[in-house]
């Protein structure tokens, strides 16, 4: 199955599968309790996110990748503070992306600032 479609799958994850929601992920291990509607369950199948393939197509990195995505993620959030362009409308990103196996991606505008000293 195509994995852009899997995993908007409200069979998969759900409430709100298209939403970038990260609490998601702190639901389904353990650290949040869902408070959402009765007639929204709670899904997450992490069987249907798979970002580095399976089987022998499997990413031979993706431990080493985790890991410094890891790393660079929170250095950056330590150093900078991120927010869309201004005037910039962020529903347009997943409404003009297309997959044809390799994906293109129209322009994400993000403007970088150095954090203050705390």
């Amino acid at each position: 199955m195509h994995l852009w479609t899997m995993q908007r799958n409200e069979q998969y994850f759900s409430p709100a599968p298209e939403s970038f929601w990260p609490d998601r992920w702190l639901i389904a291990a353990g650290d949040m309790k869902y408070d959402g509607p009765a007639d929204q369950p709670f899904v997450h199948n992490l069987q249907a996110f798979i970002p580095f393939s399976v089987g022998p197509a499997n990413c031979v990195g993706k431990n080493l990748a985790m890991a410094e995505m890891r790393m660079v993620i929170c250095l950056i959030m330590q150093k900078f503070e991120l927010s869309f362009a201004e005037g910039w409308n962020p529903d347009e990103f997943d409404r003009e992306m297309r997959d044809y196996v390799v994906i293109t991606r129209k322009r994400l505008p993000v403007t970088i600032k150095l954090r203050e000293k705390a």
